[in-house]
C-alpha cells in the first residue's frame, strides 16, 4: 500500500531531500547537501560569518537554489 503526503516547500529546509553533511563529501567544506540532485546546496563556510562568530543566515531561512529538481507549484 502506498500513501501519499502533499508537502508545500517553501525553504531547502522544508524538503525531505535536505541533508545535512558533516563531512567533505561534495566539497571541500561540511554542508547541507540535495539528496534528491547528490548536490551541494550551502557550505557552512557559507553559512557563517567570521566576523564576530555570527551565523547571518540566523533568521534568514536556505532559499531553494535554481536547479532546484522539484517541480514548480
Amino acid at each position: 500500500m502506498k500513501k501519499l503526503v502533499i508537502n508545500n516547500i517553501k525553504t531547502c529546509e522544508d524538503c525531505p531531500y535536505f541533508q545535512y553533511d558533516p563531512y567533505y563529501s561534495m566539497s571541500t567544506d561540511s554542508g547541507y547537501d540535495c539528496k534528491k540532485e547528490s548536490r551541494r546546496i550551502i557550505d557552512d563556510a557559507d553559512m557563517m560569518e567570521h566576523v564576530k562568530g555570527v551565523n547571518r543566515y540566523k533568521n534568514e531561512p536556505i532559499k531553494i537554489p535554481e536547479w532546484c529538481p522539484l517541480s514548480n507549484s
